[in-house]
């Protein structure tokens, strides 16, 4: 008892601060990062209002813009494989159904989506350098106000495409995991899977450099270790096999809840029960032959864009195979060349993939469908 008591192990400052792990980040400081997030997204939402990147939607934008509106209008299976990570375009649907499919207003809900997305990463900040309240405020405040005034964020965050919830999605997980995975209860690793699978869903940039098979998209990446290391480690206090057991079933369950309304969607349109996008293989080929310099290369010459290069991929393994093809067939075709091509060449794929590996240090912003 007495004024030195503590109501957890986290050790407390003389101003009664809690400092580091477990503790909240300052309410001042969330409301300063929220904030200063969200003005300048909406302060470029409407600035950018009148132009024509934002007016005619390109490429996979113009994608998303029509899968939406279908969803919103009552579609909500379409057909066949999904020709892109579906979870954006859902998204963008229910807020076309809600709010009226007008891209600015989806692009308005972005600007609040990047603004929370800023204020997780804060929180999962402080909570990892937790070892000082004045060292602690100061990383999350930096790395909210970083994120919150990183140009390709804001720029990529206001076009109809991924990159805003994909964003959230991971600094959900790092936020989740950011006291440390020895105080992780089955709960929490629920909630850690259901974001992990969420992520399979959508894709980051480093997939615009064709690096990693569609099929498993980078959420793979990401989920083997975390489910490694809610196994590894021990809850507080106990380190028996069977609280393992359970955070890891935790984990597993969170994962299977998110990918379970894809699987029920396939198997209802009689596609592959496997949920994921049917352009794996292609994206791997792409990416990875004799012609690739680490770039998109549309597979036809003039025709680099979503709406095209699903219809190209079918009949061009179809003609190359002599025979019909589903989407599993299709994808299988590619990546089957790509991976024939990368062991044939050891030596240049070595050589392509440093090359991709280079791109990713350069301040260039390597122009895909949009630059």
């Amino acid at each position: 008892g007495g004024p030195m008591e503590q109501t957890s192990d986290v050790p407390r400052t003389a101003a009664g601060e809690t400092a580091g792990r477990g503790a909240a980040f300052p309410v001042g400081s969330s409301l300063a990062v929220f904030a200063a997030a969200l003005i300048v997204r909406l302060a470029y939402a409407l600035e950018m209002r009148g132009h024509p990147l934002f007016a005619h939607p390109l490429g996979d934008a113009a994608a998303f813009d029509g899968w939406a509106r279908g969803i919103a209008g009552g579609d909500l299976l379409g057909s066949g494989a999904f020709p892109l990570a579906p979870l954006y375009p859902y998204m963008l649907g229910g807020v076309y159904a809600v709010f009226g499919a007008e891209p600015f207003t989806a692009r308005l809900v972005q600007a609040v989506l990047g603004a929370l997305t800023a204020l997780a990463l804060s929180h999962a900040t402080f909570r990892t350098f937790g070892r000082g309240p004045g060292t602690a405020r100061a990383a999350g405040l930096f790395a909210g106000l970083a994120f919150a005034f990183f140009a390709p964020a804001v720029h990529y965050g206001a076009l109809l495409g991924k990159s805003a919830l994909a964003s959230f999605l991971l600094a959900c997980t790092l936020l989740l995991v950011s006291d440390g995975l020895d105080r992780i209860r089955p709960r929490r690793a629920a909630l850690v899977g259901l974001c992990v699978g969420a992520l399979y869903f959508t894709r980051d940039a480093v997939d615009r450099l064709h690096v990693a098979d569609h099929t498993r998209e980078h959420a793979a990446a990401v989920a083997l270790p975390i489910a490694a290391w809610v196994a590894a480690r021990s809850a507080t206090g106990d380190s028996r096999g069977s609280a393992r057991l359970r955070r890891v079933g935790g984990f597993a369950l969170g994962v299977a809840l998110a990918l379970l309304p894809a699987v029920a969607r396939n198997v209802a349109v009689g596609t592959s029960a496997l949920p994921g996008a049917g352009n794996a293989g292609v994206n791997l080929f792409i990416g990875n032959n004799e012609r690739a310099d680490g770039l998109y290369a549309p597979l036809v010459a003039g025709r680099g864009s979503a709406r095209f290069e699903a219809v190209d991929a079918k009949a061009l393994a179809e003609r190359a195979e002599g025979r019909e093809l589903d989407a599993a067939g299709v994808s299988g075709h590619w990546s089957g060349r790509a991976l024939d091509w990368a062991s044939s060449n050891p030596g240049a794929a070595f050589a392509l993939f440093g090359r991709k590996v280079r791109f990713t240090q350069s301040d260039v912003e390597w122009m895909d469908t949009t630059s």
